[in-house]
């Protein structure tokens, strides 16, 4: 039978902590259904030619998440930087949809290994490189927001042969790992210095997208720190292992619901 953890013990154990690792997964991840909602957005999706749907899309989701946005994610998060605030920690997440940067959480503290939109994938002489210019990203809100013309009219910046150019996220044809590797490394090395330490591991919705980023690798810390304590909250994949049972608690929660807990609200 699953025991009835309590949202303040977990919190408690934050506190209590030296180190705090975190993995997000993709149950936190926007969905957009919102965006569906909002006659701006369906107008434009409405302009788009089939041929270019993928591509232009993603502009519209990228506005949206600039300019509307989901208030709860946006406050999930916000309780999640009360929690960690003066904590030693890193947090690894798999969503794409750049929540967590916009959250007042320590960037240099953060990797995101599938991407999101703060960098655009370009072409030039036959080379792919990463346009991460705030300009570039400005450009595309500008365009939505003062053009009146059809979607697929709006004079956006384009490769150099003429294609639209592509967020680099997890998806995207020629997605750069680039991007993401120097927070990587820093990353390990951080990982590296728990050892020994009383580390508490926090697994927000990680299910079995990429396990080998999140949900394996954090189970082997917890494993072998004697000292760690180890939350995994997920809505569904929510069970531990064998091995995990003495350091290891199961929250049976939607980890957006629970980070909403963690902030006083239902």
């Amino acid at each position: 039978m699953q025991e009835k953890i309590k949202t303040e013990e977990i919190i408690q154990a934050v506190k209590d902590a030296d180190m705090v690792l975190v993995g997000i997964g993709l149950e936190c991840m926007e969905n957009f259904e919102g965006m569906d909602q909002i006659p701006f957005y369906q107008d434009l999706k409405n302009s788009m030619p089939e041929e270019n749907k993928e591509q232009l899309e993603q502009y519209l989701k990228y506005h949206y998440i600039r300019r509307q946005g989901n208030p709860q994610i946006a406050r999930a998060y916000k309780n999640l930087g009360e929690m960690l605030e003066g904590k030693n920690y890193f947090i690894v997440s798999l969503c794409t949809d750049d929540y967590i940067y916009q959250a007042g959480l320590k960037q240099e503290q953060i990797v995101t290994p599938c991407g999101g939109f703060r960098s655009l994938i370009g072409k030039k002489d036959g080379n792919v490189q990463l346009l991460g210019e705030e300009s570039y990203r400005e450009d595309i809100l500008n365009r939505l927001e003062n053009g009146t013309e059809k979607l697929s009219d709006m004079d956006f910046m384009r490769s150099q042969d003429g294609s639209f150019l592509w967020f680099n996220q997890m998806g995207s044809p020629e997605y750069q790992e680039e991007e993401y590797l120097g927070q990587w490394q820093k990353y390990t090395l951080w990982l590296q210095g728990t050892l020994n330490k009383k580390l508490c591991i926090l697994e927000l919705g990680a299910g079995m997208e990429f396990p080998s980023v999140i949900r394996w690798p954090f189970e082997k810390v917890a494993y072998f720190n004697q000292k760690a304590s180890f939350f995994r909250v997920h809505d569904r994949l929510y069970q531990l292992t064998e091995e995990l049972k003495e350091r290891g608690k199961a929250v049976q929660q939607h980890p957006l619901a629970f980070l909403l807990q963690c902030g006083g609200e239902e």
